[in-house]
């Protein structure tokens, strides 16, 4: 009897730190749709699908050097013209969840 109250004590436990995982995940993603900065137009950051590379080291609180080591593990980038670099935001979340596991 003891045995089966100490299994079913450590399930218990399992399935609740499953859970809580399953929650941080939640609210990290959460917390990367409602983070918010202003672009050089002054548009908010979360309205847009496609975001600038100075904009995403606001989006994601990153450096430079950072964004260029994401680019070389597989963040895909986009350039419609010779200046500038363009980031997918649902790539960037898929990019960061990918690795988070």
């Amino acid at each position: 009897m003891e045995a089966s109250k100490l299994v079913g004590a450590v399930l218990e436990i399992e399935n609740e730190n499953k859970e809580l995982i399953e929650l941080c995940r939640c609210l990290y993603r959460y917390s990367l749709d409602c983070k918010d900065g202003i672009t050089d137009d002054k548009k908010s950051l979360r309205n847009k699908d496609f975001l600038k590379q100075t904009e995403v080291y606001d989006y994601l609180g990153i450096g430079n050097e950072t964004l260029m080591k994401m680019r070389i593990d597989g963040l895909p980038c986009y350039r419609l013209s010779e200046r500038n670099i363009y980031y997918s935001k649902e790539d960037i979340k898929r990019f960061l969840f990918e690795r988070e596991e």
